[in-house]
């Protein structure tokens, strides 16, 4: 296998990563068929440096809106006020609903209602994950809040390039995340979106009450 250490420095080496990895929970991911940490919660399936940089920025008065449900949506559902979920997989939609907490709204819908199935209101965060990528990137910019986040997963995919392209030309910044995928040894990139400028400093500075004026012109 190339992946086998070929000297016992490669060998010393390669264990300390394995032993960094074990730290962040990928073993055990392996182990437990899905994304999960170190404690075996759930984690969304998004690059690592991705889910580090969400960790501290995703509030308890935050509104989620998922294209795609999830991991994910457990994850988000531990951290923020609500989350809703659309997922055009009815199957994996009955699995996920038992597992789901209260503060959970989760829609199947087939593909031909998937976009208009969020609605028309706004969020703080919006994760694009799903199927009609280029359509929840166009829905996605007319509804996250002045300080919100849009989620944009795999956007190296070449597929994918409409819908980047779209946020992009709405003025919005973008940061790429591109890392290892839990469970999996291959790279993902996860891509953030945002309008508010002080994300690129650390924290955003909207205020409060200009999110709130946002919803009501909605």
């Amino acid at each position: 296998l190339q992946g086998i250490p070929q000297t016992y420095r490669e060998l010393e080496r390669s264990l300390t990563l394995l032993s960094v990895l074990r730290g962040i929970g990928w073993q055990r991911s392996i182990r437990m068929r899905g994304p999960v940490d170190a404690h075996g919660r759930e984690i969304p399936w998004f690059s690592y440096p991705a889910i580090d940089w969400l960790e501290s920025r995703i509030k308890p008065t935050h509104k989620v809106l998922e294209f795609g449900a999830g991991h994910s949506t457990l994850w988000f559902a531990r951290k923020a006020a609500h989350v809703t979920s659309v997922e055009h997989d009815a199957r994996w939609a009955d699995k996920l609903r038992g597992r789901v907490p209260r503060n959970v709204t989760l829609i199947p819908r087939n593909e031909a209602n998937y976009v208009v199935a969020a609605g028309k209101g706004t969020f703080d965060v919006i994760v694009i994950d799903g199927i009609r990528r280029t359509e929840c990137a166009q829905w996605a910019a007319k509804h996250v809040t002045r300080s919100g986040l849009i989620i944009f997963d795999n956007s190296d995919r070449p597929e994918d390039t409409a819908g980047i392209e779209l946020l992009m030309k709405r003025g919005m910044y973008r940061i790429d995340f591109v890392g290892l995928l839990p469970q999996y040894g291959r790279m993902n990139c996860t891509s953030v979106f945002f309008r508010d400028e002080g994300y690129l400093r650390g924290e955003p500075h909207v205020s409060l009450n200009q999110d709130l004026q946002d919803e009501k012109d909605e």
